[in-house]
């Protein structure tokens, strides 16, 4: 039954041009896995032959540049994912010069070939840094978005009591057009802070694209029109549901204070831990004290209001603290900082983990992160080596959650894939993969060389995204050679809408087959939103670990 079942899935999966689309479950069928993005000239550089056979048989695979064979390597030892019924067998690519290659495998007069492989100095960060940005660019309300649409939405939004209140500007939280300030925060964080990083610094950005600083200004500016004139508190969203397809400037007439307004929904989603740790990172990426003062005034907001519900909360409080005492130098923030991480260890597990909570889904790895930036922020600390203590009990976890021979973790002792209830909202795991993939790389700067596992996971999990999953397909758009051929985007239903594909645009991932089967499933034909969506989160984790990508080779602005 398996078998059957995930023959079903690799029916639907394969490109044209790498495998026969009649993939049974007797039929072999095998494929190259790389990351499509590209690979660093000094960093690794793995890559998976997948089959649905035994492939003990396929000894080597050969590397070509243009029409000519450029070297023979033998693949490693051969691995079986029982879970999927799939072997595996990995290889690490020699040195090579920058350039693009291709890989090949031989079997039984067939032919498999990879999607193109690029090597090249800084070539994943470089790649991928200004598209990943590009996104939020493209996502912007407000104003027009040269190629997509014009301005839109002039007169968000109504308030409760029905008066007008001007909440223009801001970006579209997903492919639909509301603006939410769950993750509005978190991507400000994340602009502000790839701004700051090598990666940004030596990318070749586009000169009709903004960059990262003024970006993060344009979400920045929205979240200081969302801080309540009364309590202070950041409004959580303009909300009009999901019903509309079309023009972004088409949904309301564009004039406030009429009955077409876009509401202001709720006030109890926000995220103010999160706008001060933004609005600090912006500050000193800009050196513009206004956002500090933004920054101080929201955190006595923080400290009147914040109950610390869950230890995600207790993260991002702790990130805000270490971000103004960054900022400041003030020394409330340093005790604020260990008050948080007191808690946080308090309440990791005995095998390394913390417990869950509704948006792990999400956020899992913030928790290590937020660990992690307190380690660096403070190396003198009394608490500095019980925190690199707790971040070597997380890769332990990590270790024993992995799904190999990829560097993803798996959702739980039992399930790769998040389990859902029936009706239950759930969405591919990107941004738990790629928040996980910001821990690794800050928990790599934490210990050095004293634990070499944290780096490798981290790529693993970008290369997942990238292309190293089961399908062969580039979640990142425009990043690879091989993408979803249609997105869940409302652009998909605008002139020249390009199937709702924004260039960079991350998408929620893979999910599993169904409630009673782990298995990996994409979206392949059309435009399912659990899958083909794009969401503000999944590129600012992106931004995120980019901005620890290239710090071992240089040092750390933060």
């Amino acid at each position: 039954m398996m078998k059957r079942l995930f023959s079903l899935i690799w029916l639907f999966s394969i490109p044209l041009s790498f495998l026969s689309p009649s993939a049974l479950a007797d039929t072999p069928e095998a494929k190259i896995l790389v990351n499509q993005a590209g690979y660093d000239l000094d960093g690794p550089k793995r890559v998976l032959l997948q089959s649905n056979f035994d492939p003990r048989e396929i000894h080597f695979y050969e590397i070509t540049q243009g029409s000519a064979a450029f070297s023979q390597r033998e693949w490693g030892e051969t691995q079986y994912l029982d879970a999927w019924n799939l072997w595996y067998r990995e290889a690490n690519l020699p040195d090579l010069p920058a350039g693009e290659y291709r890989l090949l495998a031989r079997w039984q007069g067939q032919t498999v070939e990879s999607p193109p492989v690029w090597i090249g100095t800084r070539r994943l960060s470089g790649r991928t840094g200004p598209l990943a940005a590009y996104f939020f660019y493209a996502q912007r309300c407000g104003a027009e978005v040269k190629g997509w649409h014009g301005p839109c939405h002039l007169d968000d939004a109504r308030m409760r009591d029905g008066s007008h209140r001007d909440l223009s500007g801001g970006w579209h939280d997903a492919g639909d057009y509301n603006k939410y300030n769950g993750y509005t925060p978190l991507s400000v964080y994340a602009l502000a802070r790839f701004a700051m990083s090598p990666a940004s610094r030596t990318a070749d950005w586009p000169r009709d694209q903004p960059g990262p600083v003024e970006e993060a200004m344009w979400g920045a500016r929205w979240l200081q029109k969302c801080q309540d004139p009364a309590a202070k508190k950041i409004i959580g969203r303009v909300y009009s549901g999901v019903r509309f397809w079309g023009r972004p400037e088409d949904e309301t007439d564009q004039i406030p204070g009429n009955g077409d307004d876009r509401p202001v929904d709720v006030y109890d989603w926000n995220e103010n831990e999160m706008t001060v740790a933004a609005w600090s990172a912006l500050y000193r990426s800009t050196g513009d004290p206004a956002w500090r003062v933004l920054a101080l005034g929201l955190w006595d907001v923080v400290e009147a209001y914040d109950l610390g519900f869950d230890l995600a909360m207790r993260a991002k409080r702790l990130l805000a603290a270490v971000e103004l005492f960054r900022a400041t130098g003030d020394q409330r923030f340093l005790i604020d900082s260990q008050n948080q991480a007191t808690v946080i260890l308090a309440r990791q597990e005995s095998d390394g983990a913390w417990p869950l909570w509704i948006m792990a889904l999400v956020d899992y790895g913030i928790i290590a992160s937020a660990l992690a930036e307190f380690a660096l922020a403070f190396p003198w600390s009394e608490l500095a080596s019980s925190v690199r203590n707790s971040l070597r009990r997380y890769l332990d976890f990590w270790e024993s959650r992995m799904v190999q021979p990829f560097g993803i973790p798996q959702w739980s002792g039992q399930d790769i894939f998040y389990p859902p209830l029936q009706d239950e909202w759930y969405v591919g795991q990107n941004s738990m993969y790629l928040s996980q993939a910001w821990a690794g790389l800050l928990i790599s700067r934490v210990l050095g060389r004293e634990e070499s596992r944290a780096r490798p996971w981290a790529s693993g999990c970008l290369d997942w995204v990238l292309g190293v999953n089961p399908f062969g397909i580039c979640l990142m758009n425009e990043a690879g050679s091989v993408h979803l051929p249609k997105n869940h985007h409302r652009y998909d239903r605008i002139p020249n809408g390009k199937n709702g594909i924004v260039p960079g645009a991350v998408l929620n991932g893979i999910i599993r087959l169904d409630s009673a089967h782990d298995l990996p499933y994409l979206d392949l034909l059309g435009n399912g939103w659990r899958t083909n969506e794009p969401w503000l989160p999944h590129n600012a984790y992106f931004l995120l670990a980019l901005s620890e990508w290239d710090q071992k080779k240089s040092r750390s602005p933060f």
